[in-house]
């Protein structure tokens, strides 16, 4: 099973899902590369592409960064910590420059980092019981 998988339902739109259900979707380093180069094929595709969906498999559409990846040695590492960092920004304003219209298909929770990669998006559809959250607010954190 691939982190990101990527399909054309139906003419000009390409839909990107979060494939780590076991994870809520959270954004691991592997699955956030998987993220950024997709919307960077998406905007190269021109006419192409004209809708960008981006959706979650299972019971969310993204919890964030996943904490357990990062306790695995990338916060210990400066370095890699803001490797990712970087490629989260760089992502989030692919997404906000995108010559298609994306869309975030919100499938109960979108947290923290998963809350901004909907706010990066023109446009959020969600279901009855979405949960939004922004939990670094607590900590004195705001999001991008």
């Amino acid at each position: 099973m691939t982190a990101l998988s990527i399909d054309n339902p139906v003419p000009h739109v390409r839909r990107l899902t979060l494939n780590r259900p076991e994870r809520m979707n959270a954004l691991d380093g592997l699955t956030l590369q998987a993220l950024n180069d997709a919307v960077r094929d998406c905007a190269a595709a021109g006419d192409a592409v004209k809708v960008l969906v981006i959706r979650g498999s299972g019971r969310a559409f993204c919890a964030g960064n996943d904490l357990k990846w990062l306790a695995s040695g990338v916060l210990a590492d400066r370095a890699a910590h803001m490797r990712h960092q970087d490629l989260m920004q760089d992502t989030y304003e692919r997404l906000e420059s995108a010559p298609q219209i994306v869309l975030a298909s919100i499938n109960v929770f979108a947290l923290a980092g998963g809350f901004e990669l909907a706010l990066a998006c023109d446009l959020m559809i969600a279901d009855e019981e979405e949960g939004f959250g922004a939990h670094g607010i607590r900590q004195g954190q705001a999001p991008d």
